[in-house]
């Protein structure tokens, strides 16, 4: 039994050691040109004080451009709870999904206006300007550069790729509100079954885990730890989104119930 269980073990041992497979910007490896316009509507909700609290909803549009070059436009719209709404335009790169333009608006519950930036991104860095009411201020950093996949449609960049055979992979991300650039991880963790309104969808289940290349910082992948777990779906049917679900141990947003509390 123990000679038996070794020889599984190291028949086992390539996949289990298998270095990832690295990814940058340009390279071929991520095509953008799978991407299709959609427009759907999520939940999100947070974790605070033991319990799961609505967040509201979260919706975001595909569209593409034809301005001089191909571009991918990104639509997003956060409406909280407390009537709060913040309003994002993302401008990649068509084939690629560099990100080359990110603006946002925030408007408080009577739908004012009491924030907003913009940032220009190249291969350098970015450039930008925070507005907040009265005060203006200009921003510049190298952390955060268009040779980075963006951390908040991150989801979008692992569903080109085809979880059989391309996966583990490393590619570069950043989060540009957090001026941080990150090395990420994403390993196939299994499938699941969702129950869509259109019928049942398999779905990819990918773990992804952050290394802060400033700090040094590791967020373990998983639904359960600070990297999170996104469910993809590579070729949508009409009516279900590439990313159904993004997990983590605070934050979650789905497509259909499932963490987040029920609301009318």
């Amino acid at each position: 039994m123990r000679v038996w269980f070794l020889i599984v073990l190291l028949s086992l041992s390539p996949l289990l050691l298998a270095e990832p497979t690295v990814i940058q910007m340009g390279d071929g490896q991520v095509d953008g040109l799978l991407i299709r316009a959609y427009q759907q509507v999520w939940r999100q909700c947070s974790f605070k004080e033991g319990e799961w609290v609505d967040g509201g909803t979260f919706t975001e549009t595909a569209i593409e451009v034809k301005d001089g070059q191909r571009l991918l436009r990104v639509e997003q719209g956060t409406e909280r709870p407390d009537g709060t709404r913040s309003y994002t335009i993302v401008h990649f790169d068509r084939s690629t999904l560099s990100p080359l333009l990110m603006e946002t608006r925030v408007h408080d519950s009577n739908d004012k206006e009491v924030g907003s930036t913009n940032y220009v991104l190249t291969a350098d860095g970015y450039v930008g300007q925070l507005v907040r009411g009265k005060d203006t201020q200009d921003v510049a950093g190298s952390a955060v550069t268009s040779d980075q996949f963006l951390g908040s449609n991150f989801g979008l960049v692992l569903a080109t790729l085809n979880p059989e055979e391309d996966f583990p992979l490393e590619l570069p991300a950043s989060m540009i509100r957090f001026d941080a650039g990150y090395r990420v991880i994403a390993s196939v963790a299994g499938r699941e079954t969702l129950d869509m309104p259109h019928g049942p969808v398999q779905s990819w289940m990918i773990d992804v885990e952050w290394h802060h290349l400033e700090l040094g910082d590791i967020y373990p992948g998983g639904p359960d730890a600070s990297g999170g777990r996104y469910w993809i779906v590579p070729n949508p049917p009409a009516g279900v989104p590439y990313v159904p679900r993004y997990k983590t141990d605070t934050y979650a947003v789905e497509f259909i119930p499932g963490t987040c509390p029920k609301t009318d």
